[in-house]
């Protein structure tokens, strides 16, 4: 094994290669979730007739989505209204 090889024995080797491939099953699962087509055209839809879990992750996602949409437009806003302007 590696540095811990000393340390861990075969069975706690297999329980922690368990925990670290759950997680990354659950990550992929959620990324799966985040992806399905939520758009501002089915979104009223979408939420009407969610039922699943990942579902209403789907819904928060294009959420996410829009709110880092709005943070990126409004950080190119000034928030005093001084900017000096040419012209």
């Amino acid at each position: 094994m590696f540095l811990l090889g000393k340390f861990l024995t075969r069975p706690l080797a297999l329980m922690l290669a368990s925990v670290v491939t759950l997680v990354i099953g659950l990550d992929t699962a959620y990324a799966a979730a985040a992806t399905n087509s939520v758009t501002a055209k089915n979104l009223k839809q979408t939420i009407a007739s969610a039922t699943t879990a990942s579902d209403y992750k789907a819904i928060a996602a294009y959420y996410r989505a829009e709110a880092t949409k709005a943070h990126e437009l409004a950080s190119g806003f000034s928030t005093t209204g001084h900017e000096s302007r040419t012209v």
